[in-house]
């Protein structure tokens, strides 16, 4: 089928929670890629929040061998926050725009969350960290 696209979001367990780290996540997707045997047609592809990575001195290492593997990396920017948002109905006259100077600042308000972490955690009912 033509523009035939399926998202399957990775099944996490209660033992996956603060998995975060490249390494855990390659590990999950090479998982199910081994337990769902792909397609040719079917592309893996693993959304990260780079801001996360930030610190990580491996980072484009560990990418590299994750699409050496066959699996794409795609990233976000500024956060991860905003990409979820952004698929709330009105999210850019309702959350955005009155929150744009804090969303483009950012800053830390908590040991977890940043201002727009905290704020999609609110929005969308759930932890965006786990």
């Amino acid at each position: 089928m033509r523009n035939n696209i399926e998202v399957e979001i990775l099944k996490r367990t209660e033992s996956d929670k603060g998995r975060t780290q490249l390494s855990e996540l390659f590990k999950l997707m090479k998982q199910y890629i081994d337990d769902n045997k792909l397609t040719d047609d079917d592309i893996p592809v693993l959304v990260v929040d780079f801001d996360a990575h930030k610190d990580n001195p491996n980072f484009i290492d560990e990418i590299k061998a994750i699409e050496a593997y066959g699996i794409k990396v795609f990233g976000n920017s500024p956060c991860f926050e905003l990409w979820l948002i952004l698929h709330i109905e009105n999210a850019l006259n309702t959350y955005i725009l009155p929150n744009k100077t804090a969303i483009y600042h950012n800053d830390k308000i908590s040991n977890l969350h940043t201002f727009t972490g905290s704020l999609a955690s609110k929005i969308l009912g759930f932890n965006t960290k786990y």
